[in-house]
């Protein structure tokens, strides 16, 4: 229990329970080094448990960090250092996709994080168990340090894995109250700023959702499954709207032969990603919205993560095919009884009016009520068709607070420009407004660049093996195959 302290501008001073007064350096600010997130060590060093749990779970080369509301906390500097330790627990740990290990370990291998970001992998135990893992990471910008979630901006979640038992078991006051210690105990951190928090892992109340929190710019949705697929649908949808996409899904089959299939394969799976991707990004930069698929990242990621082999079944790819042509897709991520929808996209223009994406997401709840699974996520999303498949809202938060000064101005920032994103999000038409600005912006700036004039975004998307612009990959899309784009 911590007892008091008092931070100066160079040295910690902080009172434990055991009466003795320990200090320990701060590192300079700006300086991002492994010793900006010291933990406040209220436990004795000759009572230190590591070597006890060394024979049970396999700890060596973790730091013991010390103890916070009788707590103790291992730090881990590489996340394959600690890989067999959590993929046990991630089989008894209420946890989502994004934090299953192999998102985890290849968002590290794969995408460039600038230099400015520092993980930090905490394992808190309680007498001699595993009861949490915390992915966080220590970021440098604008002169300060901030704490956020290990891949907060490409995660469509973010949160600690929970130990089943322990969550159930443990008030969530406790653990807000060791969550505070432990945000006080970091070293040299200006603010808070933890994006994307569900409100619920699975079937658990995430207790640290509402904890000095704040509504994220959208909420999350999705349905609870019944294996009688029939009748959930029926209560899903009247016969009319039924009826008008049975007469959608038989004229889109009159156009070939269609089916709708799980891509299998590491090769076929890369090339179905690259088209959903692509898709995406076309769609997106038509309409001046934010495109996070433009720079290659997540194909980088997914592209990994389908290497694999101990994630088989994690990351999977569903599409419609036409005569063996691909027109639609569909990423998803299955994780603890639940299929998550990461994206869908289709072959933009000829194939629109028979709503391919409408038919590949009830194909896809059907396939995942009739596996047993118990939900499905439409994840991170106000989208009108998330809002009416949805049986259940997951609400977001963000934990954003200073505890420096030049913190308090930076989460104050932060704060603002969350609440103008709400704003613009909650007048459609000022968003629309925004987006063909934007659009059109773009535009004249390639213009002023020297590319042709479109209304898709020129810039280059990296492919295996060949650099194809916008005008290749449309070209592409239209014939529904870019197998000549492939190695």
């Amino acid at each position: 229990m911590i007892l008091g302290f008092n931070m100066g501008m160079q040295n910690l001073t902080v009172q434990v329970n055991t009466g003795v007064r320990k200090r320990i350096k701060v590192v300079p600010r700006r300086k991002l080094k492994i010793s900006s997130a010291r933990m406040i060590c209220s436990l004795d060093s000759s009572t230190n448990p590591q070597s006890e749990r060394e024979r049970d779970l396999d700890l060596k080369g973790l730091e013991f960090l010390g103890r916070i509301s009788g707590l103790d906390i291992y730090r881990a500097d590489e996340l394959l250092q600690v890989e067999p330790i959590w993929r046990e627990f991630e089989l008894r740990a209420a946890s989502t996709p994004f934090q299953n290990f192999d998102w985890m370990n290849n968002l590290l291998l794969q995408v460039d994080h600038k230099k400015s970001l520092e993980p930090l992998l905490l394992f808190v135990m309680k007498q001699n168990k595993l009861c949490m893992i915390v992915p966080l990471a220590v970021q440098q910008r604008f002169g300060t340090l901030s704490l956020v979630w290990l891949g907060q901006d490409l995660n469509d979640y973010n949160a600690p894995l929970f130990d089943f038992d322990w969550l159930s078991e443990t008030p969530p006051s406790t653990v807000k109250l060791f969550w505070e210690n432990l945000i006080a105990s970091l070293d040299n951190v200006d603010f808070v700023k933890l994006h994307k928090q569900p409100a619920y892992l699975g079937c658990h109340k995430n207790p640290l959702a509402d904890h000095k929190s704040t509504a994220f710019s959208s909420n999350a949705h999705f349905l609870k499954l019944k294996a009688d697929w029939k009748t959930l649908y029926s209560d899903l949808r009247g016969s009319r709207s039924r009826s008008r996409l049975k007469g959608k899904l038989k004229k889109l089959g009159g156009e070939g032969s269609l089916s709708f299939r799980c891509v299998r394969g590491q090769s076929a799976q890369d090339r179905a990603i690259n088209n959903i991707l692509t898709w995406k990004s076309l769609q997106l930069s038509e309409r001046g919205a934010p495109n996070p698929f433009r720079n290659g990242k997540f194909e980088r990621l997914f592209s990994a993560i389908n290497k694999s082999a101990t994630s088989t079944g994690f990351l999977r790819t569903y599409g419609l095919f036409l005569d063996d042509k691909p027109i639609a897709g569909s990423i998803v991520l299955v994780h603890n009884g639940v299929m998550n929808l990461f994206v869908t996209s289709y072959e933009f223009g000829r194939w629109h009016r028979f709503s391919p994406g409408a038919i590949l997401h009830v194909k896809l709840m059907e396939l995942a009520a009739r596996s047993g699974l118990a939900k499905f996520d439409f994840s991170v999303g106000d989208e009108n068709y998330k809002t009416e498949w949805a049986s259940e809202i997951n609400h977001i938060t963000s934990s954003i607070y200073g505890l420096t000064l030049p913190g308090r101005v930076c989460a104050a920032v932060t704060k603002s420009l969350l609440s103008l994103k709400i704003f613009l999000k909650s007048h459609e038409r000022l968003l629309h407004l925004l987006f063909v600005i934007n659009g059109l912006f773009r535009q004249g700036l390639r213009e002023k660049l020297g590319f042709e004039s479109t209304s898709f975004d020129e810039e280059a998307i990296p492919y295996p093996g060949k650099i194809v612009n916008a005008e290749t990959i449309r070209r592409a899309g239209n014939t529904g195959r870019f197998s000549h784009v492939q190695k």
